[in-house]
């Protein structure tokens, strides 16, 4: 049987072809001629001299909520279209002009860009008609809707805003979201405790095995060290508005009826691997 050397150190370099036969030493036959030869062979490979420890690193920290969101829309209906169109439009600057003296608020945020108006067509008409003829049926007047969306801290007061801001005309008024103020501070919060839990973590690996925990080698954003979009850096932001309110410095006012929330923690998670060396 006839092999070629491809080793480093006791073997031949790795330019040299020649090849070797290896010696009939150990009674037994072939195979153990065969046994022999392939160890030295093996033993002729290049060795892995880095050690490593691979670890995980988590962390799910609470940041208090600094931002509300909320949501809600004008609407109004009459016979003639300018008269719609007086009547949110009233109700708009009223909401523009009270809703920033509201006491306690630090910053307000108004997008009111969507506006509609719709004919009202007649009910028994629409009910009659074939489909796609219910623009022939008359109509009886118009509705007028303008969306709004609004944002303003501190957070706790999302409740006195719904409250005022439906007694100022506002329908459908609705709590849509808590918000940090600034989310990728909070991420790199989050990304150093998930860092430092997987130091400790390959110090405790280290220390069961008696080896001494070298320095990072690579730690990667993410699970596993491949995709990290589930932890996407991106995934947390604060919208931003068209339009801001400035808020006055003599803000006395109060909604008729009180409504006081608690915001809930917003969860923000962090997730890396990393590799130490041992020694």
């Amino acid at each position: 049987m006839t092999l070629k050397r491809h080793g480093l150190g006791p073997c031949l370099s790795n330019n040299d072809n020649r090849s070797f036969t290896p010696p009939n030493l150990v009674s037994g036959g072939a195979n153990e001629n065969y046994r022999l030869a392939f160890s030295h062979f093996a033993s002729c490979l290049p060795l892995k001299s880095d050690k490593q420890i691979i670890v995980d690193g988590e962390a799910m920290l609470e940041f208090e909520p600094e931002i509300f969101q909320i949501s809600g829309g004008i609407r109004s209906r009459a016979e003639m279209q300018n008269e719609v169109l007086a009547d949110i439009a009233a109700k708009h600057a009223t909401i523009r002009e009270t809703l920033p003296q509201l006491a306690g608020l630090t910053e307000l945020k108004i997008d009111a860009a969507d506006v509609q108006i719709k004919p009202v067509f007649n009910a028994v008409c629409l009910e009659t008609s074939r489909y796609g003829q219910d623009m022939a049926c008359p109509v009886e007047g118009y509705l007028g809707v303008i969306d709004l969306s609004i944002s303003g801290s501190p957070a706790a007061l999302s409740g006195n805003t719904i409250s005022l801001l439906s007694e100022l005309g506002a329908e459908s008024v609705e709590l849509t979201a808590y918000l940090l103020a600034d989310p990728k501070k909070a991420q790199a919060v989050a990304l150093d405790a998930a860092v430092r839990d997987a130091a400790a973590k390959a110090k405790e690996i280290a220390v069961a095995a008696n080896a001494s925990l070298g320095g990072a080698m690579r730690i990667q954003y993410g699970e596993g060290f491949g995709s990290s979009s589930l932890y996407d850096q991106n995934a947390f932001y604060s919208p931003e508005y068209s339009e801001q309110i400035v808020v006055s410095a003599t803000r006395k006012l109060g909604p008729a009826i009180g409504m006081d929330l608690d915001p809930q923690p917003i969860m923000i998670p962090a997730k890396v691997v990393a590799s130490f060396a041992i020694e």
